[in-house]
């Protein structure tokens, strides 16, 4: 009978500690039980944001930006060119070094040539910069990109997208992605 004595007290031992552990549960108020459980997570340590460097040192790049202003500052003074002067214009550009890369927005993707080919030539029109690219979709059916820049730094891309985004003629949300000639 000893061993089934201890037995007994062992278990009256045990529930008593539960009970004393519940206990302040069960007599307080559930706003008191929420109160006691809550926990509150630690705010999170400081992240801070990391912009990778430019590979191009910055006398190359101001020479990229002088030599792509003063490209802009021609087209807008040529105007609209015709289609018989367009190779003409790309010999000549062939013969320049060859353009850095940088960043472009992506403004819109068409299955049809002239929608890409209509949206490029209205944002020109508007003062862009805008050019269109062909590419694949998942299936392998064609689509038209058009693209609006390039420009050098990301920083400035992402100022052209919410110029567009902001734009009341185009209202356009771009995505700006890497620019590679």
């Amino acid at each position: 009978m000893d061993g089934q004595y201890k037995q007994r007290w062992v278990g009256v031992i045990l529930l008593l500690l539960l009970a004393a552990m519940l206990a302040p549960l069960v007599f307080r108020s559930p706003d008191q039980v929420r109160l006691a459980l809550d926990m509150e997570a630690p705010q999170p340590p400081p992240v801070a944001s990391v912009e990778p460097e430019s590979a191009v040192d910055k006398t190359r790049r101001e020479q990229a930006r002088e030599r792509i202003a003063d490209e802009r500052e021609a087209l807008r003074a040529s105007g609209r060119q015709n289609t018989a002067e367009q190779p003409e214009a790309n010999a000549s550009a062939s013969t320049q070094e060859p353009p850095l890369s940088g960043w472009s927005v992506q403004v819109a993707s068409f299955r049809e040539s002239a929608n890409a080919a209509g949206l490029k030539q209205s944002l020109n029109d508007a003062g862009y910069t805008a050019y269109q690219r062909q590419g694949n979709d998942e299936d392998g059916d064609a689509l038209f990109r058009v693209f609006v820049g390039p420009e050098l730094e990301r920083a400035d891309a992402r100022e052209l997208k919410r110029r567009i985004a902001l734009d009341e003629a185009f209202e356009l949300e771009g995505l700006v992605v890497p620019y590679h000639p």
